[in-house]
C-alpha cells in the first residue's frame, strides 16, 4: 500500500498543495473574525427579523448549514439549495446569499427573487456579479479573499455569518476566538509531517481506503455528515454518503447489501457528543459484523468539537485522495457540468 509518510509521493500527487491550504484555515478564521466584527454593521432600518433564509450551492450551501447547528432549534432557519426559493419572502425575512464566485447560478438567481420581493438582504461572496449587484444596490456584504476552491473557504464563509447572526442576537458565539485559536492547535496533529502512528487523519484515511464511506451523524448534525460525505466526493474523488440518527433505525437498519459490496462498506459515526442513538447504531453494527468506526467530538466547548470534526474530515479526505492517487484540488467533472445549459 502507498504510504502516507513519504512526503515526495503527497507532494507529487497534490499539485496544487491543498495540505497547505486546509493547515492555514484557523489563521484565516482569526483574521476573518476581527474584520468581520469590525465591518460588519446592522442597517437601522432592519426590523427583527421572523425568519432567516440562506441561499448556497456546493461549498458555498453547507455554510448555511454549518451555521443552523448553532443558532436556537426553534428560530425559522430555512437553507435553499436550488434556482428558485419557494417560501414567502417579505420585509421581515433576510435573506442571506452566499457564493463563493459570485457568479453561481442558481445563487444569482435566488438574489434576484430576494430583490424582487423586497427581503432585507446581506450578502457573503469573493467578488462577481454578486458583489456588482450588491454595491450598486448598496446591500450589506462581506468580501472574502480566498485562494483555494470553495469548499477550502468554508471558515471564511461560515464566520461573516455567524458574526452577523451574532450582531442579530440570533447566534451566542462566546469562545468563538478561543475556539480558532484551538483549530490552530489540531492542525499540527493532522498535517502531512505528522507520522500516520500519532495522526488519526491518516489512519481513518487507510481504514477507509478501497472502501464506500457511510456517515451517519445526529439530525441535529446532520451538517457535519453532509460536510465529511462532500469533501469525499470534492477531495478524494470517492462516493460517499450520509444517513441521519435516529431516521435510520426506521429505514436503512433493515436493508442489506448486495454480496458483491457488503465487505466494502464503512460506516462512520459522527458526534459533538456520545449520546444513546449513537451508542445504539454502533451496537447493531457489531451485531451485523458490519465494518465501523464511532468518531466523538474532542474539546471542552461545542465549538472546540465543532471545529475539530470538520477539520479531521477535512484531513482525512486528503488523505483518502492521496491514497487514491488523484490530486484533492481539480473537480473536472463538477467544472463540465457548470458550462452546460
Amino acid at each position: 500500500m502507498l504510504s502516507l509518510d513519504n512526503q515526495n509521493f503527497i507532494q507529487s500527487v497534490d499539485r496544487e498543495n491543498l495540505a497547505k491550504i486546509i493547515s492555514q484555515s484557523s489563521q484565516n478564521g482569526l483574521k476573518i473574525l476581527s474584520r468581520a466584527r469590525k465591518s460588519i454593521l446592522i442597517p437601522k432600518n432592519w426590523p427583527k427579523f421572523g425568519k432567516v433564509v440562506v441561499s448556497g450551492m456546493g461549498g458555498s450551501g453547507i455554510v448555511g448549514e454549518l451555521a443552523k447547528m448553532l443558532i436556537s432549534p426553534s428560530f425559522p432557519f430555512l437553507i435553499v439549495k436550488n434556482n428558485k426559493i419557494e417560501l414567502s419572502l417579505d420585509k421581515n425575512t433576510l435573506s442571506i446569499i452566499v457564493s463563493f464566485s459570485g457568479n453561481t447560478k442558481e445563487t444569482l438567481s435566488c438574489f434576484k427573487e430576494s430583490l424582487k420581493k423586497k427581503a432585507h438582504i446581506f450578502v457573503i461572496s469573493s467578488g462577481g456579479e454578486i458583489i456588482k449587484i450588491a454595491k450598486s444596490k448598496r446591500i450589506p456584504y462581506f468580501q472574502i479573499n480566498h485562494p483555494g476552491p470553495p469548499r477550502t473557504a468554508l471558515i471564511n464563509l461560515l464566520i461573516p455569518m455567524l458574526v452577523l447572526l451574532e450582531k442579530l442576537h440570533l447566534a451566542s458565539l462566546k469562545g468563538l476566538s478561543s475556539s480558532l485559536k484551538k483549530l490552530k492547535e489540531l492542525n499540527q496533529y493532522f498535517e502531512p509531517k505528522v507520522p500516520t502512528e500519532k495522526n488519526i487523519s491518516k489512519h481513518l484515511a487507510y481504514t477507509i481506503f478501497k472502501h464506500l464511506p457511510i456517515i451517519t451523524a445526529l439530525s441535529q448534525e446532520k451538517a457535519l455528515g453532509w460536510r465529511w460525505a462532500t469533501q469525499f466526493q470534492e477531495n478524494s474523488k470517492n462516493f460517499a454518503f450520509t444517513a441521519e440518527l435516529p431516521e435510520i433505525f426506521h429505514n436503512l437498519v433493515e436493508a442489506k447489501f448486495p454480496e458483491l459490496i457488503e465487505g466494502d462498506v464503512f460506516f462512520i459515526i459522527l458526534g459533538s457528543k456520545k449520546h444513546n442513538h449513537i451508542t445504539k447504531f454502533a451496537k447493531f453494527l457489531s451485531q451485523r459484523k458490519m465494518y465501523f468506526t464511532t468518531i466523538i467530538g474532542q474539546g471542552k466547548t461545542c465549538l472546540e468539537k465543532f471545529w475539530y470534526l470538520i477539520l479531521l474530515g477535512d484531513w482525512t479526505s486528503y488523505y483518502l485522495a492521496i491514497l487514491n492517487n488523484t490530486s484533492p484540488a481539480p473537480t473536472k467533472q463538477i467544472s463540465q457540468l457548470k458550462q452546460y445549459k
